[in-house]
């Protein structure tokens, strides 16, 4: 099955989660550590060069950016928030900044909210798993929240390279990550496969079924 983006489009950015949406399409939150290859990532899903701007300094997003993304995929027509989350690690940010990034973090996942289907963490394919994002895997497996984990920028590396980087992000995350390159596009179906599940195991609770956003394909 082909995925066919239809619409792409940033609707707007958030720095105060009291001001976050109550209700709209489920949301995919994508999380990652400052500079990993989020906006790539972003513009490669959606099939447009300049969706998600790209940042000159690493660390510099301080916003819950919320993309508007409507695709068909197996005949049926849906949408979601993709959400960008503020990168973590950068060394620079000041203690009030990482204090605020929590706080967006907890309003965004708010269970009187109730529009996150699960989130996608980006690692850097070249680099193994630092300490800090062992930490947010396991923080977003204490939200219960259902994950994804893609290694990014895997054009960079061999063959060889890749498949033991795979390895080792593997044994660190008991699960085995997608492969993903914002150069020649590789892992893009698999991982709007990996989404699509998301939303369909969240859109199945009669709760979350006003979430779902879905039109039947056109006949």
């Amino acid at each position: 099955m082909t995925v066919t983006v239809q619409r792409a489009e940033f609707i707007t950015s958030y720095a105060d989660p009291a001001g976050l949406p109550r209700g709209g399409p489920a949301e995919i939150v994508l999380v990652g550590r400052s500079n990993v290859g989020k906006s790539s990532l972003v513009n490669t899903l959606a099939g447009r060069r300049n969706l998600a701007r790209k940042s000159a300094t690493p660390g510099k997003t301080r916003l819950l950016n919320y993309y508007l993304l409507e695709f068909r995929l197996g005949g049926r027509r849906r949408r979601l928030h993709l959400v960008d989350a503020p990168g973590y690690g950068y060394a620079k940010a000041p203690r009030s900044e990482r204090r605020r990034f929590d706080a967006l973090m907890t309003g965004l996942l708010d269970p009187q909210r109730d529009l996150v289907a699960g989130a996608v963490q980006i690692f850097d394919s070249r680099h193994p798993a630092r300490d800090n994002d062992l930490e947010a895997w396991d923080w977003l497996a204490e939200q219960e929240l259902p994950r994804i984990a893609v290694m990014t920028k895997t054009d960079k590396l061999s063959n060889n390279q890749r498949a033991r980087s795979r390895s080792a992000f593997a044994r660190a995350l008991g699960l085995e990550p997608l492969i993903f390159s914002a150069v020649d596009g590789s892992g893009r179906h698999e991982l709007w496969t990996a989404m699509t599940g998301l939303l369909d195991a969240f859109t199945s609770d009669p709760d979350n079924a006003a979430n779902d956003g879905d039109d039947h394909a056109e006949t």
